[in-house]
């Protein structure tokens, strides 16, 4: 079986590509198109998504074509470049691991401001007669299971390397 490798460069012009859920739409796509390799990544420029893909040439090479008609006009406009891609990228079931292991993060990182605001707040309350420290118990619980969410997240790169090594 002949393996097509792409790597995409999806810039916006007008709207966001990044930090709106764009590469879990890119993943959807791959996933309906059954593009077996698939890894993106927001470029750190803050405009750029890289995508790299493997597969079937005719399953690529329509992907490519999907993601560059929907950067034509409203309501996506965006600009795409395409090259040929020679190195390895992972599976795409595991980036889908790898990106709801990303995402966790980003939610684990918003919770740790929760945690924050609930104390300010609960000072606040303080001088109003109020309190918030029955909500500590349940801050606790969150604390043990984000502690245990965080731990197994750590690991995921370790075994997505290995993944890697071994295809």
């Amino acid at each position: 079986m002949t393996i097509k490798k792409a790597r995409l460069l999806i810039r916006e012009k007008d709207k966001k590509v990044q930090e709106v859920g764009f590469r879990l739409c890119l993943l959807k796509e791959a996933q309906k198109r059954f593009i077996k390799n698939f890894f993106a990544e927001n470029l750190p420029d803050g405009k750029t998504v890289a995508v790299i893909l493997g597969g079937e040439p005719g399953n690529v090479d329509r992907y490519v074509a999907m993601i560059q008609e929907l950067g034509q006009g409203n309501p996506l406009d965006y600009e795409v470049s395409v090259e040929e891609y020679r190195g390895s990228i992972m599976r795409t079931s595991e980036y889908a691991s790898y990106l709801t292991a990303e995402q966790l993060l980003v939610g684990v990182g918003a919770l740790g401001g929760i945690s924050g605001t609930l104390e300010c707040m609960d000072k606040t309350l303080e001088g109003m007669g109020g309190s918030l420290s029955h909500m500590d118990g349940k801050m606790g619980n969150v604390d043990v299971s984000l502690a245990r969410i965080v731990e197994q997240l750590d690991e995921l790169p370790r075994k997505i390397a290995a993944e890697l090594k071994g295809s």
